[in-house]
């Protein structure tokens, strides 16, 4: 797990850093990312996931353990889903599961 937790860093250091990590020979199906919301922040999960990560801890709408995490899981699974150089990557579910997601998102 690659943590950003301190907020310092902008998603093209991120994605440095992850893709350093992913030539060092980690296995790239454990590789993951903690980044915490700080203003500004949430995008470095997604150049992280450009760089090679596959996991990024979420919340959905701030409920649940990594609450405090760049990463809702509301807006970044379908982003996960219909980013093209990335959807390979990741099971996100089927469409229902999908039309599941947007009416947790909802409430």
């Amino acid at each position: 797990m690659v943590c950003a937790t301190h907020g310092g860093h902008l998603p093209h250091d991120v994605e440095t850093i992850v893709a350093e990590a992913d030539e060092a020979n980690f296995p790239g199906d454990h590789l993951g990312i903690m980044p915490i919301t700080t203003p500004n922040r949430a995008p470095n999960s997604l150049a992280a996931v450009r760089a090679g990560v596959r996991q990024i801890p979420g919340h959905l709408e701030r409920i649940g353990e990594r609450c405090g995490h760049a990463a809702n899981l509301c807006s970044r699974i379908p982003t996960l889903r219909h980013e093209a150089g990335v959807s390979h990557r990741f099971e996100t579910g089927s469409e229902s599961k999908m039309a599941t997601l947007l009416t947790v998102s909802a409430r």
